[in-house]
């Protein structure tokens, strides 16, 4: 009974989430692609992520079925590593916003070779981050959900792409 409740609530969280993703671009005029530097920091891009990382948990707490005191452990310690990747993220962003402008602004090339080298650096602080994420969940879970946690992340960004595209087809 306990775990249809959940699995109810769940499915009710991804519906609302992705029924307020068609009817609010639909209502939005289309605008010009904008460059990055524009687009970075809009106000509807902490909302979007906030509510990615939310889809992202509740899929966890079905793929990982977690219950009760396990839930609050696991998130306490994914939380963090989660928000160090994010941070990871940010960071490499702003080095390929850095490089874009030095390129439009015609910089010399020692600068280019600077901002190169500062990309590789950021990507690199990324992969360390999300391999630090998931070595340091390992011990927080069995073989199985450790297993089913490796394959979820590796394909989430890709299922979330298809269901946005599926629901873009309808």
């Amino acid at each position: 009974m306990i775990r249809s409740a959940a699995l109810l609530s769940i499915s009710l969280c991804v519906v609302c989430f992705f029924s307020t993703v068609e009817p609010a671009s639909a209502q939005r005029p289309r605008r010009h692609m904008q460059s990055d530097e524009q687009s970075f920091g809009e106000k509807g891009e902490r909302p979007f992520r906030d509510r990615m990382e939310s889809l992202r948990k509740v899929k966890l707490l079905e793929i990982l079925e977690l219950e009760g005191e396990s839930v609050e452990r696991f998130f306490a310690r994914y939380t963090p590593l989660q928000r160090a990747v994010y941070d990871a993220k940010d960071a490499l962003d702003v080095a390929v916003r850095a490089s874009k402008a030095a390129d439009k602004n015609n910089a010399d090339e020692s600068t280019m070779t600077q901002r190169s080298s500062e990309i590789i650096r950021k990507q690199e602080e990324l992969y360390r981050a999300m391999d630090r994420r998931m070595s340091e969940l390992k011990p927080h879970l069995t073989t199985r959900q450790y297993a089913r946690y490796v394959a979820f992340e590796a394909g989430f960004l890709d299922d979330v792409i298809r269901l946005m595209m599926q629901r873009i087809r309808r």
